[in-house]
């Protein structure tokens, strides 16, 4: 049972508190110790205060004991309550002392306090009953139409291949409720802010127990239900904003609350996909290295917290070890990465927020919020180098310096910095044609005074200019390349950015709304534009500088953006598109690649 520490101010001489020594576990039996609730009528309780009484017994797994599972966030360690544990006085977080008499209440009396089968939210608010309730009624209707969990990230706005019975669905379903989510949607965000959802361990939990529910004060509703919710929301976001019936305060609420719950709606779908089989190391970090929010208090459990979740293989290259430094741990276990995934695994290490830990350039802090890395929406679309195999690619790493070295070409370098895209993901379409006219303004005077240009006709240059925002690519869940025909967005938005304000408002809406696939394409919007020495356009890393060097890693997808230290070596700044050279025309067949060092 986990508790909390006895550092909250309380009067223990009127309790007659002492020490409760926990007897040792055998695992050789794979013993657990289960937590036996008291029903609110058994006995006596020697003080008011102490509202909850528990015995502790302990059981082999061995022999398959009944119990409930509780999944519970600690919330502040320092805030602690008195309870009953053998007769001994034990404090526990005011977290645990709310859930343990909410399942007094429900008449549960034995529970495993660190598994899953209780998601525990917290006592009820004045807004959680809305929340739960439109979660609940949302759920089972999206559930009822077929609509069960997503793998894709729950906010991409991709909408391709549903059956028309739930777009008609979906449709009406934001219709219905269209006036109602202004007041709704905000009782569903406070549910998912949370301190439950901010944990690590509980992706596990959930992922890994049988028939769960969700619980928030006197209120229950099953875990598929806020699966299906969610996915309901996906396709909110898909079709709404194709068909233009979503505003963009609701779009921006959507988008709010997913991005709080992808890392456990996520994994959670991935595991229960491949059944047995389990996820790869690559999935289960990704997945819970996108959204902010997922957090654990020691880094090391960013690897060691999704061990249970693993496939065989790549839990053979884990090695569960608390003696190590999180540095090793992140670096052992990139380098297993880099073995089946090769430098594509650099995609991950542009760093969006502060490192946690003092990493190498190479090794990706999965601590902080990353990207979504262009090479994984882009599997087989590309293939900046054409040259080595993964198979004859030889990677050195020397642990004790922290340097890996492996093969590449150093192709280019960064000459000019291009305009900051000025729009965000949930602004309207008029506020990014305005973006998209300034950003291709200044990249066209940016090229024009570059002394080489890489494009050697107007054709081309206007190929660049549309292609490279979207990284030539269309979608966002199911990726393709680029066709000649999707420059239609791109050009309705420069006429949109150019026709007067006193346009017919109708109208405009009605020509906007051809741009929205090119719209929800957009990559332009988390990378700096350069152009670089040889005059090529490309997008790269908010950090990037001129003068660093863009390299192609042999058997990398995407060219990487490196900037040279002293001593010959580089650091890994990120990923990076440069238009014209992603399908290898910058790397002749006859080209030797050079060792590089990363530090």
């Amino acid at each position: 049972m986990a508790h909390g520490s006895p550092s909250a101010p309380f009067n223990t001489s009127l309790l007659g508190e002492s020490i409760y020594e926990y007897q040792p576990l055998d695992a050789s039996i794979r013993e657990i110790r289960l937590l036996k609730i008291k029903p609110p009528e058994y006995g006596t309780l020697p003080n008011k205060a102490l509202r909850v009484e528990c015995t502790l017994h302990y059981a082999s797994l061995d022999d398959s004991p009944e119990y409930n599972a509780l999944s519970y966030a600690w919330d502040d360690i320092n805030k602690t309550v008195p309870i009953l544990l053998h007769g001994h006085v034990v404090r526990v977080t005011e977290s645990l002392a709310s859930a343990l008499l909410q399942l007094q209440y429900y008449g549960v009396t034995t529970v495993w306090a660190d598994a899953l089968f209780i998601v525990w939210l917290g006592p009820e608010d004045a807004q959680s009953g809305l929340g739960m309730e439109t979660i609940r009624q949302l759920g089972s209707s999206a559930r009822a139409h077929g609509i069960q969990s997503a793998m894709k990230p729950v906010w991409d706005g991709s909408f391709s291949g549903h059956p028309h019975k739930i777009e008609a669905f979906v449709k009406e379903t934001i219709r219905d409720y269209k006036k109602s989510f202004t007041f709704l949607l905000p009782a569903i965000y406070l549910l998912v802010c949370r301190s439950w959802w901010t944990r690590l361990w509980v992706i596990q939990e959930i992922t890994l127990g049988k028939n769960v529910v969700v619980t928030c004060g006197n209120r229950t509703i099953s875990w598929l239900d806020f699966c299906a919710t969610f996915s309901l929301f996906d396709l909110f976001l898909d079709i709404g904003r194709t068909s233009n019936i979503l505003s963009p305060d609701l779009v921006t609420l959507l988008i709010g609350i997913s991005s709080r719950v992808i890392s456990n709606i996520q994994v959670w779908s991935g595991f229960k996909q491949r059944g047995s089989k389990g996820l790869s190391l690559l999935a289960a970090l990704s997945s819970t290295c996108f959204g902010k929010y997922t957090q654990s208090t020691d880094p090391r459990d960013r690897v060691f917290g999704l061990f249970g979740m693993l496939d065989e293989p790549d839990k053979a290259e884990i090695t569960v070890d608390y003696s190590k430094s999180g540095r090793n741990i992140f670096s052992e276990a990139t380098v297993a990465l880099l073995k089946y995934h090769g430098p594509d695994i650099f995609d991950y290490c542009e760093r969006h927020s502060p490192v946690g830990i003092a990493l190498p350039s190479w090794v990706p802090d999965w601590t902080g919020r990353t990207g979504f890395p262009l090479h994984s929406r882009m599997i087989g679309l590309y293939s900046a180098s054409v040259q080595l195999s993964m198979e004859s690619i030889v990677m050195t790493h020397y642990p004790a310096t922290g340097i890996l070295s492996l093969p590449g070409f150093l192709v280019d370098v960064i000459h000019k910095l291009g305009p900051a895209y000025r729009s965000r993901v949930t602004d309207n379409a008029e506020k990014h044609a305005k973006s998209i006219a300034h950003w291709t303004k200044e990249m066209k005077d940016l090229l024009s005074s570059s002394n080489n240009i890489a494009y050697h006709c107007l054709s081309q240059i206007e190929e660049a200019l549309w292609r490279t925002p979207i990284t030539d690519t269309i979608g966002v869940a199911r990726v393709r390349r680029a066709q000649p025909h999707d420059k239609r967005g791109y050009t309705i938005l420069l006429e949109v950015a150019g026709l007067a304000k006193e346009e017919n408002e109708g109208l405009l809406q009605a020509r906007l709304a051809g741009s929205h696939v090119y719209r929800t394409s957009l990559d332009v919007i988390q990378r700096r534009a350069f152009v670089s020495s040889r005059g090529h356009i490309g997008l790269g890393p908010k950090t990037a500088r001129p003068n660093d060097v863009i390299c192609i890693f042999a058997g990398g997808q995407t060219p990487s953006i490196l900037r040279p230290t002293d001593g010959g070596r580089y650091q890994l700044i990120g990923e990076a598109y440069v238009h014209g050279i992603m399908d290898g025309e910058s790397i002749d067949q006859t080209m030797i690649p050079q060792t590089i060092e990363l530090c």
